[in-house]
């Protein structure tokens, strides 16, 4: 089967690497450069660890990653409001939630698939379905087809914009927020936990990786310092930092970049798609819906998807691909939003902006047990894909 993956990301390359499993060798293009730019960090919990262990990577990915066992949720002033155990409630049954880089896992699966045909700094000029097959050109110039085109291009799908009309079907939910991001070393700092801090206007998250921590600190976009050369964006951070106090790692405040430095700011945005699939075409991962970073979800959602495309791919021939998606989508599409809409409502409980609605909210988290803070997101993890 001549298959074309449109990106090099999670989904992509978990795809990737179950088809190489069954002997199949797809072109995979990536937009960007190299794998280094994708450094911010992101948790899998074990429905996307599962995907590894069918890989027979698990042993090598716990290698570059940290296991999550507790989950702290602290006032924006420092002082925490409730301690989970993740492993009891995860662990037992289901297994690890792990912490690390995405250009580690990118790098690890890149690894493990190996695909012959990879095009960095290559997109898509034209997609042409015909009965049979998809006639593509590249952004090189090139001209092939194939019996299907797998979009995982991310949220801001080129190959969604082929298959369908300008927000056709598609819904973009836009929270008004967004996050920056940095890193900073500290051994003394429990490298087991994750650490939370629900503010008032500000939402700052301590996300534990191998060998530092990743710092994001979220906030509506029109306090964020975007304009220009992001004037007064370090002392801001700063104050927000300050206002913590000693409950944050004393190294996170002298990591915090200069104005004129590059830092990665994270729009917090989300796409739900209506339709999945068109013809030999369909959408995968962020591309299909994408997912907030609210929940720590989405990775492991698109692994997931990638491993029941490569299920349903594997039961049929090129002549009966457009089944094979009708029944991936059957099988993903309302898990996959279920998720979603878990992520928006933690969104919600998160990203507030009112000193009344964060001091109530945070008096209610104190009698929060995980299993009721996501209780739908819980449900998840006992249902079969």
């Amino acid at each position: 089967m001549r298959i074309l993956i449109v990106g090099g990301g999670v989904a992509g390359l978990t795809l990737t690497a179950l088809l190489k499993q069954r002997g199949l060798e797809p072109m995979v293009l990536e937009r960007a450069a190299n794998f280094d730019h994708a450094g911010y960090m992101m948790s899998l919990y074990p429905i996307g660890n599962r995907v590894l262990h069918g890989l027979n990577i698990f042993d090598k990915f716990t290698k570059i990653s940290k296991t999550q066992n507790y989950y702290n949720v602290c006032s924006g002033r420092g002082k925490r409001i409730n301690r989970y155990h993740l492993s009891d409630f995860l662990e037992k049954e289901f297994g690890s939630t792990q912490m690390l880089l995405r250009s580690d896992l990118l790098k690890l699966l890149k690894n493990t698939a190996k695909p012959k045909h990879l095009l960095m700094n290559t997109g898509i000029k034209s997609l042409r379905q015909k009965k049979d097959e998809v006639e593509v050109i590249l952004s090189n110039g090139k001209e092939h087809s194939f019996d299907l085109v797998v979009g995982a291009d991310g949220m801001h799908s080129q190959v969604r914009d082929f298959i369908f009309r300008k927000d056709e079907g598609v819904h973009h939910l836009d929270t008004g927020w967004g996050g920056w991001l940095w890193f900073c070393e500290d051994r003394k700092y429990p490298h087991n936990e994750i650490t939370e801090f629900w503010g008032n206007g500000f939402c700052l998250g301590v996300y534990p990786i191998k060998g530092k921590l990743g710092i994001i600190v979220a906030m509506p976009n029109h306090k964020a310092c975007l304009d220009g050369a992001h004037k007064g964006r370090r002392q801001m951070l700063k104050k927000i930092c300050e206002g913590i106090g000693d409950a944050l790692p004393h190294n996170v405040i002298s990591a915090i970049p200069e104005d004129h430095e590059e830092m990665f700011y994270w729009r917090l945005q989300d796409v739900r798609c209506k339709e999945w699939s068109k013809g030999r075409v369909v959408l995968l991962g962020d591309a299909a819906t994408g997912f907030l970073p609210t929940a720590g979800i989405g990775a492991s959602m698109a692994m997931e998807s990638a491993a029941v495309l490569n299920d349903e791919l594997s039961r049929v021939d090129a002549r009966y691909v457009e089944t094979a998606l009708k029944f991936y989508t059957q099988r993903r599409k309302a898990r996959v939003e279920k998720a979603q809409t878990c992520s928006r409502l933690m969104a919600r409980q998160m990203f507030v902006n009112s000193a009344l609605r964060s001091s109530l909210r945070n008096f209610i988290l104190k009698s929060y047990s995980l299993e009721r803070l996501s209780k739908d997101l819980t449900k998840l993890f006992d249902q079969p894909i």
